[in-house]
């Protein structure tokens, strides 16, 4: 029972990472190392998505994450309890509630505050943020630049209040990851299924305030990792 898992915490050992294969080098790490030094890596507990074997499209789905048919996808299977030994890592649930203590904890991975993410995290702006991300995609709006992204948001019929939250709501994606699948109650969003939300496995975020690097990592026997079809 998922809900189960959400309100006890993940004990599993092993968390499952897919990732584009261009990014797994030795001197690589398993998530974008940000400019704060830290990387933010969003997986799941292994048992959750071993039904989707070793395909890339499914298990990307399964995640709610973008899938691109011409890329290749390596799959990292993660010895959480080992990166818990060696590693200065803090691993959640992200529920609305926990991504913002972890935020709270950590203000150097956001300039979003705890409280302004407890409203553009929540389920009822969810659906705001998703109608926005969606279409500045389509329209290739440059995602750097506010005022487009501004403008852009008003002709979709956002209030200028909706639309400073939608640029907020935009800027948590961009340093956390947390992007416009994000449900908020602690599971992805499974977009496999069509016509109908559905939630696929439990998700995990890991915060490693001391990345140690792919190389490092296989040596160590942390991680292992195969390709997918």
């Amino acid at each position: 029972d998922k809900q189960a898992v959400i309100k006890s915490g993940v004990t599993e050992r092993y968390a499952v990472r897919v990732v584009d294969s261009d990014h797994v080098k030795d001197d690589g790490y398993i998530a974008q190392k940000r400019d704060h030094g830290a990387t933010i890596g969003w997986m799941a507990p292994l048992s959750m998505v071993e039904h989707g074997d070793t395909n890339a499209e499914a298990l990307l789905k399964a995640f709610g994450t973008h899938y691109e048919p011409t890329k290749s996808y390596t799959i990292l299977i993660i010895d959480t309890h080992q990166m818990n030994a060696v590693a200065d890592v803090q691993t959640i649930i992200p529920t609305n509630q926990n991504l913002q203590k972890l935020i709270a904890e950590n203000p150097q991975i956001t300039k979003v505050t705890p409280e302004f993410s407890k409203h553009v995290l929540s389920e009822e702006f969810a659906p705001k943020y998703y109608k926005f991300a969606k279409g500045i995609s389509v329209a290739e709006i440059n995602q750097r630049d506010s005022s487009a992204m501004t403008s852009f948001a008003r002709r979709q019929g956002f209030s200028e209040n909706e639309t400073d939250f939608l640029l907020g709501r935009h800027q948590l994606a961009r340093d956390v990851s947390a992007w416009e699948e994000f449900t908020g109650n602690g599971m992805t969003m499974d977009t496999n299924v069509k016509d109908q939300v559905a939630y696929g496995p439990v998700e995990l975020v890991m915060l490693d305030k001391s990345p140690k690097t792919i190389g490092e990592l296989k040596n160590q026997k942390i991680i292992s990792s195969l390709m997918a079809s």
